[in-house]
């Protein structure tokens, strides 16, 4: 029987202990190579995605300013008032307050400026670009309107269309095209008198949400039409359609009216305006700022008109 030596042994046993630690490195080095690569893999993404999220937020700012909106597979993209974005938060005093009253009339005196805390929206104190189109109720509610805007810093735009119905609107360009050319931050639409008798009327709700589809991200207050007659339910239509909060239902308000029966006198319109506005600061899911005006008879803004739709 062969005997290894005692110096041959240690000699063995040295070699295979560099060999297991020359493993144990290589191993380590990988390990550290490939945690290195899944961090370097992960750091890159973050910077491509970050890379990808601003060149976006460019492209929306881009669009933001173009007059015209564009279409992508049929569908109007709508605009980001990327302005939103830095405006400063209001603060808690800011919220309106809601009522809990019944309807009021028109002769009621608006105090929008009593609006203080409760719960449901924020009073936003920002000047506004207000939108006013719909049909000829708008010429009685544009002059105690500007008053308003005069008063609270905001800017006025107003379309009329004379015998417009939510149908014309919604199956022409033309409210894309007043949009692009006002760029407002809240839109007044005062519109439905001409359809109070009409035996479709469910068919106008696809008409409504495709108006308040190219409006987009803008605030909305839909000012029902002042019913001289029954309708045949365009106001339940437009206040389940625009849901609580965006709809002043104007129907069972008393009015003094001119002498075709239809448009109500300018002191009626006038009060009328200012329930809309109490209505907006105190009850509205859009409340913004209306303080009583301490002067009246502000000149009208600029209105465009459109002739009655054939």
């Amino acid at each position: 029987m062969i005997h290894a030596s005692p110096k041959r042994s240690d000699e063995f046993g040295f070699a295979r202990g560099v060999a297991v630690s020359a493993w144990c490195a290589d191993r380590e080095r990988v390990a550290f190579f490939s945690r290195l690569r899944v961090k370097l893999t992960t750091e890159r993404a973050g910077i491509e995605l970050l890379a990808m999220l601003g060149a976006l937020w460019s492209l929306l700012g881009l669009y933001a300013s173009v007059a015209r909106p564009l279409s992508l597979f049929g569908r109007e993209l709508q605009k980001a008032e990327i302005a939103e974005f830095f405006r400063p938060g209001p603060r808690p005093s800011q919220v309106a307050r809601v009522s809990a009253t019944a309807p009021f009339r028109v002769g009621a005196s608006a105090s929008p400026e009593a609006a203080s805390v409760s719960g449901k929206a924020v009073l936003d104190e920002a000047p506004q670009r207000i939108l006013i189109l719909g049909d000829s109720m708008i010429e009685g509610l544009l002059p105690r309107l500007a008053d308003y805007a005069a008063e609270n810093g905001h800017s006025l735009n107003a379309v009329i269309w004379y015998g417009s119905r939510t149908i014309d609107w919604a199956n022409s360009s033309r409210l894309t095209e007043v949009l692009a050319a006002a760029r407002p931050t809240f839109v007044i639409i005062a519109l439905g008198s001409s359809e109070l008798k009409v035996r479709d009327v469910e068919k106008r709700a696809v008409a409504v949400e495709r108006m308040l589809h190219r409006i987009g991200s803008s605030k909305v207050l839909w000012i029902g039409p002042p019913n001289w007659t029954t309708d045949t339910g365009i106001n339940a239509l437009l206040e389940r359609t625009l849901g609580s909060g965006r709809f002043f239902r104007s129907a069972e308000l008393h009015f003094e009216r001119k002498r075709d029966g239809i448009h109500p006198t300018l002191g009626s319109s006038e009060r009328w305006l200012d329930a809309v506005v109490r209505y907006v600061v105190e009850e509205s899911a859009v409340p913004i700022r209306l303080a009583t005006p301490k002067k009246t008879g502000t000149p009208r803004p600029r209105v465009r008109v459109f002739s009655p739709p054939s």
